[in-house]
């Protein structure tokens, strides 16, 4: 099957390479508890899917959280080979980062141990990195998050209907 052929951009002055599993994160709050978790899915240079979840989180941090459990839940599901969540949340990024997970605010600590512990327990490599909020793919997912907050609904698809949701 074909599918959009991406041509990615650098990621932090390093190319991002267009093979394996790509999968970029964000999320959205609101002070009111409205959230929203965005994900874009690459392989190979290819969109494999979009995703754009309504969630009712705590704080921004655990926006953020649940948006990189949800990355690694899809890298989990789709990839044989591991692959790497990119997210704009340092908080998120580094308490993933090395050995027990290193967690800083107490709304976020149900998703960041699932998250650790798909990585530790996943046949695959399975890391989570960070990724500039500018990057293009971080704005669609940060797009994609905005809608399932404001929407108020969960969508996903593949690269035909992003144009649709976007």
């Amino acid at each position: 099957m074909g599918g959009l052929q991406i041509t990615a951009a650098p990621i932090n002055g390093s190319p991002l390479v267009n093979t394996g599993y790509h999968c970029f994160v964000d999320g959205s709050w609101d002070q009111l508890g409205e959230g929203g978790v965005g994900l874009v899915l690459l392989h190979d240079g290819r969109l494999v899917q979009w995703a754009s979840r309504s969630v009712r989180p705590l704080s921004a941090s655990q926006a953020e959280a649940m948006a990189v459990l949800e990355g690694v839940k899809i890298l989990a599901q789709f990839s044989d080979t591991g692959g790497t969540v990119y997210s704009d949340s340092l908080d998120s990024v580094h308490s993933l980062s090395g050995g027990l997970p290193r967690i800083t605010d107490w709304r976020s600590y149900t998703q960041t141990w699932e998250a650790w512990r798909l990585q530790r327990d996943s046949r695959e490599d399975i890391q989570v990195k960070h990724c500039s909020r500018e990057h293009e793919f971080l704005l669609i997912a940060h797009n994609l998050a905005n809608q399932g907050r404001i929407c108020k609904r969960d969508r996903q698809g593949t690269q035909i209907e992003l144009m649709e949701v976007l």
